[in-house]
């Protein structure tokens, strides 16, 4: 093969393309090609998961089967991710964290009340 003007890359299939331009607070919050699928993705699965799972009997069909094997194995791979790297929390850290937390919310709800000002 030549490399001419007609030929384009293999990575444009990955561009990111706006469908539907969209503007909000002066962020670029568009509805891209890639929200598009993932929209996509989400409907054929959650449709493929309800029309399977719409007569649950104990001995599974074949759809049943598919669908209780691929809820397993989203939830296996999400529990390795996530309880293999936890480390177990103390008590003493868990107060502690949770007094940050607090602290933050309270000092962020005392910037939005505004101050009484002086008259002289």
């Amino acid at each position: 093969m030549s490399n001419s003007e007609g030929m384009h890359s293999p990575v444009e299939q990955f561009e990111i393309k706006s469908l539907v331009e969209l503007s909000l607070g002066g962020y670029d919050v568009s509805f891209t090609n890639s929200s598009l699928f993932m929209l996509l993705a989400i409907g054929v699965s959650a449709i493929f998961l309800i029309s399977a799972m719409r007569r649950a009997d104990m001995v599974p069909g074949r759809m049943q089967g598919m669908a209780e094997m691929m809820y397993e194995f989203v939830a296996e791979m999400v529990e390795a991710m996530s309880a293999a790297k936890a480390a177990p929390i103390s008590h003493s850290s868990l107060r502690f964290l949770c007094f940050c937390c607090l602290a933050i919310c309270l000092g962020l709800f005392l910037i939005l009340i505004p101050l009484p000002r002086r008259s002289s």
